[in-house]
């Protein structure tokens, strides 16, 4: 009976069994765990770890502490059907960067606000509805129209602490 090599004896699979009819395999570097079907639900290898469920819900739970996830890289989430977000308290999300791609985007709070250096939107149509009051505070107020202007009220009030201008090819009143 030939000797055995060290590399032949790594090789070799060492198996240990779990309640329940799995087990734990380490070979070739890799250390495995398996369901009762011997399906692996957990691989490590040369610095990479995956898990799987094949049938069923993969859950990660601290019932009394937090969980947290990091990537020195980058991190990915993604669902073939939907992705939820709940939280009993404040989400907060900060990044260089944020950017949005969807067919639908609808948000429902009571209040929104919007601080920035710059606020720039650029769309085909522009509607906003307001049942109470809609009013607007500027340093200045500039409106480029390309075509018709149309301002429809029951009643309208311009006031001018200096002049006033109306320039036009005519100017229609009554």
């Amino acid at each position: 009976m030939a000797k055995q090599s060290t590399a032949q004896k790594k090789a070799q699979a060492e198996i240990l069994p779990l309640a329940g009819g799995g087990s734990v395999t380490v070979e070739n570097g890799a250390a495995e765990i398996r369901d009762a079907e011997g399906r692996v639900v957990v691989r490590y290898l040369e610095g990479r770890a995956e898990i799987e469920v094949p049938d069923g819900d993969l859950v990660l739970a601290a019932p009394r502490g937090k969980v947290s996830i990091r990537a020195g890289s980058d991190l990915e989430l993604s669902a073939e059907g939907e992705l939820r977000q709940r939280a009993g308290g404040e989400v907060s999300v900060v990044a260089t960067r944020i950017l949005h791609t969807a067919s639908h985007l609808a948000q429902k709070a009571e209040r929104i606000e919007v601080t920035a250096t710059r606020l720039v939107e650029r769309t085909r149509d522009a509607y906003r509805e307001a049942t109470g009051l809609l009013e607007t505070r500027a340093g200045r107020a500039r409106a480029v129209v390309d075509d018709i202007w149309s301002l429809l009220s029951r009643r309208t009030t311009m006031a001018s602490k200096d002049d006033t201008s109306i320039d036009g090819k005519r100017v229609l009143l009554g």
